[in-house]
Formats: structure tokens, C-alpha cells, sequence
């Protein structure tokens, strides 16, 4: 997918549309756009959000950006946090999903001018991105979640752990075996 867009760069005449990766260092002050760190990056109008090939936590910090964020329809993994955010009021949804790389570039051609031509909207959605990520998903909300997480987990577990009738000192790997049947 980011060779697509890159491509879409590159033969299409997109104005405002900057494909380079970005490769998360921290010093800013590198000559390569493509070296450029997020904090530079939030800069932008957009970011479009491309899930990794493992995990990634980049989501969060696009949408703390305060830039609009553009996700793909086409993502397969998804954060815990997810659900609680709306299309359109959170981030933009890019349809992408079984087309050409034409229609990609038509799609993210059209988005970029709905943010240029709607920018108050455009602000507001960003602005409900960044809100999100500094309220919602603070430490104790996402320890609540694993909690609760857990809490579920244990009630579906069937297995009932039984204490011995007597103990005979600390657990070792014989005293296993002796109660093993």
C-alpha cells in the first residue's frame, strides 16, 4: 500500500500531498524529509494512518497530532481503543479497499481537497482526534480496560484450582509430582 501512494505522488499531479514514510527519530534536524521525526510531521494539514506489518502504536500518536487524520478501509488489525472512535468526527476514512491505484489516488486526491475546502470541519475533527487521545486514553482509562479485560477472561476460565488439604512446605518440582495424579 505505501508504494501505491508513494506512486500516486510521484505520476499524479497532487498538490498538497506528501507521501514520505516516517521513520519515528528523534532528532528533527535531518536533511531527509523522509528522516523527518513525528513531532515535525504534526505539522501537516493530514497524516494518513497505515497499519504496520506487526504492532504498531502509531495511531495514537497521529491522532494526538492535531492534524486530520486519513485511515485506510482496508486495515485488518485494530486498537483497543477503536471502537470509541467515529468516522468523521475522529479521522477520515479513505476508501481504498479492492481498487487501483488510480481510484487510490482519485480517493486521496478528493480527501485532500475536502480538507482544504472545509477547513473548519477539517480543524474540528483533528481537534476531536487530539481531545480523544489526551482524555480518553490516559493511563487509568487503559488500565481500567486491562482490568476489566482480565476480569471477563477469568470469568469465561472453567478450570477451579483447588488448594491441597495439607501443605507440606513450599511448592518444588517434587511436590508437584506428588500431587500430580
Amino acid at each position: 500500500m505505501r508504494a501505491k501512494l508513494q506512486d500516486c505522488q510521484l505520476h499524479n499531479d497532487m498538490p498538497g500531498l506528501d507521501t514520505q514514510q516516517i521513520s519515528w527519530k528523534k532528532d528533527s534536524s535531518l536533511a531527509s524529509s523522509a528522516d523527518k521525526s513525528l513531532t515535525s510531521h504534526c505539522k501537516s494539514q493530514a497524516m494518513i494512518y497505515l497499519e504496520g506489518h506487526s504492532y504498531s502504536a502509531a495511531l495514537k500518536y497521529i491522532l494526538a497530532c492535531g492534524a486530520v487524520t486519513l485511515r485506510l478501509d482496508s486495515e485488518e488489525y485494530f486498537e483497543f481503543f477503536e471502537e470509541s472512535l467515529a468516522e468523521g468526527k475522529h479521522y477520515r476514512l479513505v476508501y481504498v479497499k479492492h481498487k487501483s491505484k488510480n481510484s487510490l489516488c482519485s480517493e486521496l486526491s478528493s480527501q485532500v481537497q475536502w480538507i482544504q475546502t472545509h477547513s473548519v470541519e477539517a480543524k474540528q475533527m483533528a481537534s476531536n482526534a487530539e481531545r480523544f487521545i489526551k482524555q480518553e486514553l490516559t493511563q487509568a482509562h487503559v488500565l481500567l480496560y486491562m482490568k476489566r479485560m482480565l476480569q471477563e477472561y477469568a470469568a469465561l476460565q472453567r478450570f477451579k484450582p483447588i488448594k491441597p488439604a495439607h501443605s507440606s512446605g513450599p511448592v518444588t518440582e517434587e511436590s508437584l509430582l506428588r500431587l500430580a495424579t
